[in-house]
């Protein structure tokens, strides 16, 4: 949203945050996860479909960090903040 550190968004933060909402929406309804990250998405990595690769513990802003490493392969988060904006993040491996 803006006044984050390094945005390219106009969305204020509660526009973040019901953007974010209804991207989980869909992705609980069963909507393909790198789908909606590209649709949705206004992050660096929206484009390849959220996959942000391979990255280690303390990579991380600290929030996504934690969320990240509590996840079972396949699963997903709710909505995490952290000081990059909102995130749903999927473990893939």
């Amino acid at each position: 949203w803006k006044g984050l550190k390094k945005t390219r968004s106009d969305r204020s933060r509660e526009e973040a945050r019901i953007r974010a909402e209804q991207a989980l929406a869909l992705i609980d309804a069963g909507q393909p996860f790198s789908e909606v990250a590209i649709a949705w998405s206004d992050g660096p990595f929206g484009k390849r479909g959220g996959q942000l690769g391979w990255f280690q513990k303390g990579q991380m802003a600290p929030q996504f960090d934690e969320e990240a490493f509590a996840l079972e392969p396949g699963q997903h988060t709710q909505i995490v903040e952290s000081t990059h904006g909102f995130h749903i993040i999927k473990r893939l491996k």
